[in-house]
């Protein structure tokens, strides 16, 4: 599990170095010319957006440099992107501890770390939808 979450965060922060957003909505892929399509279900379906609208964009703008553009794509993405950051140390740690000894470091509460972060999102979120314009 902690092998997963590693390579999972690595490559999630290491594509978000490597993608380009450009304009409002579009995201291309190292070396390609034509941007990804809208990935959102909420948005085509319903014309509204989720808690993770803006989170990609956020998340190469962040690696880029470009704080105000992420946060005006999603301000919760600051707290994803550290929050998926950290996943790679801790991980590695962990999953080389387990190897090692057989048990990992054990942090009380820990696991409501997730949720805390996933009510940022939900919060976040609550309060675009508020200046939504449908």
């Amino acid at each position: 599990m902690h092998g997963t979450f590693f390579c999972m965060s690595l490559v999630i922060i290491a594509l978000s170095f490597l993608m380009q957003a450009k304009g409002s909505a579009s995201v291309f892929l190292p070396g390609a010319s034509t941007a990804l399509p809208e990935m959102c279900s909420s948005k085509r379906m319903l014309g509204l957006p989720c808690p993770g609208c803006g989170l990609t964009r956020s998340f190469i703008s962040i690696s880029h440099g470009q704080f105000a553009r992420a946060w005006n794509f999603n301000p919760a993405s600051f707290v994803m992107y550290l929050f998926v950051l950290v996943q790679i140390p801790w991980n590695a740690m962990q999953f080389l501890l387990i190897r090692q000894r057989g048990f990992g470091v054990t942090i009380p509460y820990v696991h409501f770390l997730p949720v805390a972060v996933a009510s940022v999102l939900i919060l976040n979120w609550l309060i675009r939808l508020s200046f939504w314009q449908v």
